[in-house]
């Protein structure tokens, strides 16, 4: 119950902000939306809200685009980029969709998701990734990871991959390296090794400053060029591109919650958190 009437009131709050006094973004900003299970039914639903991005005039960033926008070469915005977390293979009516439209996204796969048995995945995603889940928007059949071909597909159309934690159950507390190192770095290892392609992106999982460290921290510095956090905002071309700000969107959700997703009426509540972050595991302050 709490739950839907958080939903509604950020609902009422979107649609008044995006009604009354609509965010203006920068032709040099960056909105990267973060999205999770895209299953069969709400299809119709993730196309409404790719129609609603175009109506409000942002223009869709690739990922082979990313390092010319912190080069500061593109000028033409407000940007747009897909990325999906978890690599569930609902996400390949995402992709598919999306390449029809002629726009590409990022995928962050979880390793030890896609290696475990199929018959067992579904389990392995309530027990380790999601365990909280609502079975009328994510059904038991949804539940699974993508196969080895359907990374091909995915790669085939276009889209890149990145590394989302090896077992997606990286917290923190955890203090043995070797056990940060196979997830931050054996992530990218066993994904380079399994398709076949280069790796320099990272995404940390459920909430960044809750799942990393200062070591795991250090390792993601390391070891890629690029790490999309779970803090909302809006990037810009001399921000650091080792904490990129995503606005997480479902697409279970509706218009209302969208817009409120979308705007910048929430995004002073994030500021101390981000900041406290952002010192105590190294990053750098915009």
């Amino acid at each position: 119950m709490k739950e839907l009437v958080v939903r509604l009131i950020k609902g009422v709050l979107g649609r008044w902000e995006w009604t009354s006094q609509k965010p203006k973004y920068g032709k040099k900003d960056l909105l990267v939306l973060c999205y999770h299970s895209t299953p069969q039914h709400f299809m119709h639903r993730f196309e409404a809200q790719y129609n609603w991005y175009i109506d409000q005039g942002f223009t869709f960033l690739s990922p082979e685009e990313l390092p010319d926008f912190y080069e500061g070469k593109l000028s033409e915005g407000p940007y747009l980029l897909y990325t999906f977390d978890d690599g569930l293979k609902n996400n390949l009516l995402a992709a598919r969709f999306l390449q029809s439209k002629g726009v590409k996204a990022f995928f962050f796969l979880v390793p030890a998701f896609y290696k475990t048995p199929a018959s067992d995945q579904a389990d392995y995603y309530q027990r380790v990734i999601r365990p909280v889940i609502n079975p009328k928007w994510e059904p038991l059949h949804e539940r699974g990871a993508m196969s080895m071909d359907k990374h091909q597909e995915l790669m085939a159309l276009g889209h890149s991959v990145g590394a989302h934690t090896y077992t997606h159950a990286l917290e923190a507390s955890e203090k043995d390296e070797k056990e940060l190192i196979k997830e931050v770095v054996g992530s990218k290892e066993d994904i380079q090794a399994d398709l076949r392609t280069q790796i320099n992106t990272f995404c940390s999982i459920n909430q960044t400053d809750w799942s990393l460290n200062p070591t795991s921290a250090r390792l993601v510095r390391e070891n890629y060029t690029y790490h999309f956090t779970t803090f909302p905002g809006v990037n810009q071309p001399t921000d650091d591109p080792l904490f990129i700000y995503r606005r997480n969107v479902e697409v279970f959700w509706g218009q209302g919650m969208v817009k409120f997703a979308m705007g910048k009426r929430d995004l002073s509540r994030w500021k101390e958190r981000i900041e406290a972050c952002r010192a105590s595991l190294g990053f750098n302050q915009p």
